[in-house]
């Protein structure tokens, strides 16, 4: 009877602090910074014959989603999404906002872990190394997986 107690204990304790299946184990970097906080923190999911658009909690290491969120954006047919957010920084004692949209695959987000790196390329570091993501060249990025790395080098 004392070892059933201590089973289920053990049970319940392990149950409390596990971690909640829908969150997503997700990083974001800009400039080699880890960003500690993002604001609208988007996911868009576009299909033929609609589009849902999720605002989500990012915490450093994490993305929370609620069980609703979660299905929504796994269970639909489109594998393309696309993230978008605003990340604050200093640099040289001045504030900069900077906004971010990445096209994204979901199965990136499906992996163990998922880095994603930003290079605003108006650093001369960043700019001889990465190719723009789009016609303004204001940005680049880089999506480290367990499985593999992307990166947006210049030929």
């Amino acid at each position: 009877m004392k070892y059933i107690f201590y089973i289920l204990f053990g049970l319940a304790f392990y149950s409390s602090t596990a971690q909640n299946s829908n969150d997503i184990n997700f990083m974001v970097t800009v400039n080699e910074e880890l960003m500690i906080s993002l604001s609208n923190f988007r996911i868009d999911v576009n299909s033929t014959n609609k589009s849902n658009s999720f605002l989500l909690r990012y915490v450093p290491g994490k993305l929370k989603l609620t069980a609703e969120e979660y299905n929504a954006i796994f269970l639909s047919q489109h594998s393309e999404l696309e993230v978008s957010f605003t990340a604050g920084f200093y640099d040289k004692e001045e504030y900069y906002q900077y906004d971010y949209k990445i096209p994204f695959k979901k199965k990136w987000l499906v992996e163990e872990f998922c880095v994603l790196s930003l290079y605003n390329l108006n650093k001369k570091k960043y700019r001889k190394k990465f190719k723009p993501l789009h016609e303004d060249g204001r940005y680049s990025f880089s999506i480290n997986l367990p499985s593999s790395s992307i990166f947006n080098l210049k030929q």
